[in-house]
């Protein structure tokens, strides 16, 4: 039995594309997939047709397939790409056939759609669609369809067998990248945080953690060794602070580029509290997180902005309007510097509160300025101009003074007002939490196979599952080999299942001795 993969326009002999970027993954839906409907029959000159479940049929006209072919369906084991922009509103399902040759001309899809859920003044034929899975790009990709109003479904004349599902634009999505590539040509986003491979097997469940577009914090995770490594962008002109958990192997952010950056980043550093991480605007950071101790473990990772973070940000607007920072020889010391009530400023977000702090910061960033003059490492007309900017700020409303600082605050205080509206019934704000689970697979339900069908030749371990990963190791013919979880990647021979091992890396599942070549085995779990 094979499921046949999905054409999308080109030649088996020309270049497989480049592999994705490390990107979001959205679940069809929060309920348990459908029960599979009863397999089918082709039946000689005649109409055969397969129930889905909803409403849905799969129509095969008379001489489309082969006489007596079994044709069937399943929602189980869906296959982990990315809804771009699309968003599914009935579970997909996988079509497949038995022989795969059997597809002789064109089939009917077709499925019901919510037509009631369509926003006001949409046409119904422009909002709905039919979405078929791309394994060799992991991404669930728009189909020629058409809308029958009468019957209120979306309709699609299928060549090939493969997962298929309707879908409707997910404005929110669109929305989200329009609003990232716009941040990124005026500088106020950053492109996705990047991991190679997986995380590690006692990460059990990662929450929080996404790489889509104009989240406020970009993450993804994959493993080094037995540590959890979390790799972060700040996605946001404004600082943010993550709280860590657990134990960790270290916590650090890039060094900004710009020297107002450097210079923000050293006084944020020296003022939050142990246990904490900074993630200057607009920058990388990394976390490796160790296995716990514990067999059943929960870890949160607050992530935000705070008191500190706003009151400086506020105050590197001055800096950069006064053109002190330019004039800095060699960074102050801050270790000296503590304000108090900093944990409390977002309690209040009225323009007065963050005034307060501001000034408060500001000050305390100025003593260090003086002792600069004093030592001789800043010119004293840089301090007298910092000293007129503190002035303003101390007597301005922050948002009015918005306007006469420049539009880089404006746009931070609309970023920072915004999400934290929407974070702030989070326990999280824009960090992450995880779930670890210590215990492995007894004995009894481990599965081990061999290394088969090499020819003598030894089979490459890659870090990913894609010929182009990088080589972690070579096994031999007849090799054992415990599997961990199957994937799918890059397609070896027809079958684009991959095994991770319980060693570490992944290897193509058409060399190894697994019984369903090119299916996902019954029992072991997917990656």
């Amino acid at each position: 039995m094979l499921t046949l993969s999905v054409a999308m326009g080109g030649c088996a002999d020309e270049p497989a594309p480049p592999a994705p970027q490390p990107g979001p993954t959205l679940a069809a839906t929060s309920a348990p997939p459908p029960a599979d409907p009863p397999s089918v029959s082709v039946v000689s000159d005649k109409t055969t047709t397969l129930d889905l479940d909803g409403g849905a049929h799969l129509i095969i006209p008379p001489g489309a397939m082969k006489a007596g072919a079994k044709v069937s369906a399943t929602y189980h084991d869906l296959p982990k790409g990315s809804f771009d922009g699309i968003k599914p509103v009935s579970p997909p399902v996988e079509l497949i056939s038995e022989p795969d040759d059997a597809i002789h001309g064109l089939l009917t899809l077709e499925f019901p759609v919510p037509f009631e859920d369509v926003p006001a003044g949409v046409d119904p034929a422009v909002w709905f669609g039919i979405s078929t899975y791309d394994a060799k790009t992991s991404t669930w990709k728009p189909f020629a369809a058409n809308y029958d109003a009468a019957r209120h479904m979306v309709v699609a004349l299928i060549p090939h067998f493969s997962w298929w599902n309707p879908f409707s634009w997910d404005l929110g999505k669109l929305w989200n990248n329009v609003s990232q590539k716009f941040g990124e040509f005026i500088d106020t986003r950053s492109g996705p945080a990047k991991c190679s491979g997986s995380a590690p097997d006692w990460a059990a469940k990662l929450t929080g953690i996404s790489n889509e577009a104009n989240t406020p914090v970009r993450a993804c995770a994959h493993s080094q060794g037995d540590l959890l490594v979390v790799e972060m962008v700040n996605n946001r002109p404004y600082g943010q602070v993550v709280h860590l958990s657990g134990e960790v192997s270290w916590a650090r952010h890039d060094e900004p580029s710009a020297i107002d950056g450097v210079l923000r980043a050293a006084f944020v550093d020296s003022q939050v509290d142990d246990g904490d991480l900074y993630l200057p605007p607009l920058t990388h950071g990394s976390i490796g997180i160790k296995r716990p101790a514990s067999s059943s473990t929960a870890m949160s990772f607050h992530a935000g902005p705070s008191g500190l973070t706003i009151g400086t940000d506020l105050v590197f607007v001055v800096f950069n309007a006064v053109g002190v920072v330019n004039a800095l020889k060699n960074l102050p010391s801050f270790k000296d510097c503590r304000i108090p009530g900093i944990k409390d400023v977002l309690k209040d977000l009225r323009p007065g509160t963050l005034r307060d702090f501001a000034v408060a910061v500001f000050q305390c960033i100025r003593d260090a300025f003086t002792k600069e003059v004093t030592e001789g490492r800043i010119a004293k007309s840089k301090l007298d101009l910092l000293a007129a900017a503190w002035g303003v700020l101390s007597k301005a409303n922050v948002v009015a003074n918005a306007v006469q600082l420049g539009s880089d605050l404006l746009w931070n205080i609309v970023d920072l007002l915004g999400d934290w509206r929407n974070n702030q019934n989070s326990g999280l704000g824009n960090g992450f939490s995880i779930a670890a689970r210590i215990t492995g697979p007894s004995p009894a339900t481990r599965w081990v196979y061999r290394v088969a069908g090499t020819d003598g030749v030894e089979l490459t371990v890659r870090s990913e599952p894609r010929v182009t990963g990088t080589p972690l190791g070579a096994l031999q013919e007849g090799a054992a080999i415990t599997i961990v979880c199957q994937t799918y990647g890059d397609s070896v021979n027809g079958s684009e299942i991959w095994d991770k091992l319980s060693s570490g890396g992944y290897v193509a599942d058409w060399y190894t001795s697994t019984p369903i070549a090119g299916r996902f085995v019954p029992g072991i779990p997917r990656c």
